[in-house]
């Protein structure tokens, strides 16, 4: 059983990094375990077609979306270091190719928001994610 602070208990959804770090620890210290447990409940959640799994990936996707820590990013976060082709530097730019390609099926407000997540991301981590023109 996790065990929280009393201040943290009356903060929800504002900060739950203290949360993030005792679930951490209950694995071991060890965030691709944490990663791990929410691959694991989407997979039996959508293989397995049981409730529980969604339950808990909510909560994880819920717990993820409420960390300031989680949502820090190094900036050397797309460089692989064995290989040249990241592969989430690559499904980035077919997602952000896919929507520019798509003006008749979605909202102008959508591609723009799109656009502008494309030009930060390129800002912050000095990298195209633009189609190779082959």
């Amino acid at each position: 059983m996790l065990s929280f602070t009393e201040e943290s208990k009356y903060r929800p959804g504002i900060d739950n990094s203290d949360r993030l770090d005792l679930l951490a620890k209950s694995l071991g210290n060890n965030y691709n375990e944490v990663l791990a447990e929410f691959q694991y409940a989407f997979v039996v959640f959508l293989i397995g077609q049981v409730y529980d799994g969604y339950d808990q990936w909510k909560r994880l996707i819920h717990l993820f979306s409420s960390c300031r820590a989680a949502l820090q990013c190094p900036d050397d976060f797309f460089i692989d270091v064995l290989s040249k082709d990241n592969f989430l530097s690559t499904t980035l730019a077919w997602f952000f190719a896919n929507v520019e390609d798509a003006p008749e099926i979605l909202s102008p407000e959508l591609r723009a928001k799109t656009a502008k997540v494309k030009a930060f991301f390129e800002k912050k981590f000095n990298r195209s994610f633009d189609l190779p023109s082959d």
